[in-house]
């Protein structure tokens, strides 16, 4: 105990005369080089902390980031979606068309989901059914869709695109299931 006492009165000694010198301690440069922040906690907290303008800025510049990389597509949407703002969901919609890397699949699916949250049903059907005969067992795909149908009272064509898609447990899953077994009275 003696030896102990002794050696942290040492490191106190040596971390004064450190913080007295106004040394930088860089004992953690290799650590951090190793740690890859949550770029959705990020993003979130400035919505959250901050004015929409800075969480839509910093989400498009993660948009921007060289080479493309389709979890910043999902991330942005959910930031978006978060900020509940028309004009955000424009300004990405016209990224989207304008990019020339994005492959069809994402962009399909990106456009269907942002029109879908301007609530202009009939171009995120356009979209989602455009991405439906690419992917036919796209489940957030035939989830909008079904949801989109729902919205537009096209009963017939919700029902074809919900038994499409496999239980699970996503709470649209589980939403748009309590309402296909409302409308059809399923047990």
């Amino acid at each position: 105990e003696e030896n102990a006492l002794k050696e942290i009165c040492i490191l106190l000694a040596e971390t004064e005369g450190k913080i007295n010198k106004k040394e930088k301690d860089y004992s953690f440069k290799d650590f951090n080089k190793t740690l890859i922040p949550d770029r959705f906690w990020v993003l979130e907290y400035f919505c959250h902390q901050s004015e929409i303008k800075f969480a839509a800025y910093y989400s498009f510049k993660l948009l921007n980031s060289k080479p493309i990389d389709y979890k910043n597509l999902e991330i942005a949407y959910k930031i978006f979606s978060i900020l509940d703002n028309k004009m955000i969901f424009n300004a990405f919609i016209k990224f989207l068309k304008d990019n020339k890397v994005l492959d069809e699949n994402h962009k399909c699916l990106y456009l269907g989901l942002s029109y879908h949250s301007l609530l202009d049903t009939e171009t995120s059907i356009k979209y989602l059914e455009r991405l439906s005969r690419i992917n036919f067992d796209n489940e957030n795909t035939n989830i909008y869709l079904a949801l989109n149908y729902l919205i537009k009272e096209d009963i017939d064509n919700f029902k074809s695109t919900i038994n499409r898609i496999p239980a699970s447990s996503s709470s649209l899953y589980i939403a748009l299931f309590f309402i296909y077994c409302a409308i059809f009275e399923t047990k």
